[in-house]
């Protein structure tokens, strides 16, 4: 889910907008959508909720995955680091930062993001692949095998995705 119940504290807002709640609402489901018009009113919304008030980080990431297609990728991280200032402890965020990150060929600022979240979710294997293949993108190797290694001790003999996550940990150093 984009959104969470953090935002349920929507009384907060201070904002003079009717019918807040469900524009908000109508506004998160245009940007899950494939539609560029769509995606494009979510985004117009959104940043007429930042100009009321710039403290919340929910609009800041929805901006953020409104525009990313139609600005593109600098725009999209504007906003993304918003919300990651503004909501520093979030792993997600964190992620699609780096996300972003790594395909501009900032590794090495990619791989900050990542060690938060990792910090953030010690106990998944996701956000460590991806911090082992930004140190790699980033000539880290050394630290990257030593996270790699450390990482495939994580791995339970018994899971599901036991063989995915040990390929995934074996290739990226």
């Amino acid at each position: 889910d984009l959104d969470d119940e953090a935002f349920a504290r929507r009384n907060l807002l201070t904002l003079d907008v009717e019918n807040f709640e469900e524009l908000y609402d109508a506004a998160v489901e245009k940007v899950q959508s494939a539609s560029t018009a769509e995606r494009s009113e979510a985004a117009r919304f959104m940043r007429e909720i930042i100009a009321k008030d710039e403290r919340f980080w929910q609009p800041h990431l929805m901006l953020a995955l409104a525009v990313r297609e139609s600005e593109g990728d600098t725009a999209a991280l504007q906003h993304l680091t918003t919300a990651a200032k503004l909501r520093p402890n979030d792993a997600e965020i964190r992620k699609l930062l780096a996300a972003i990150l790594r395909k501009q060929g900032r590794a090495k600022e990619a791989v900050e993001h990542l060690r938060v979240a990792v910090g953030l979710q010690p106990r998944e294997i996701e956000p460590v692949v991806l911090l082992a293949q930004a140190m790699r993108d980033a000539n880290l190797f050394e630290e990257c095998r030593r996270v790699c290694e450390a990482a495939l001790k994580m791995v339970p003999d018994n899971s599901d995705r036991s063989e995915e996550h040990t390929s995934e940990l074996q290739s990226p150093c």
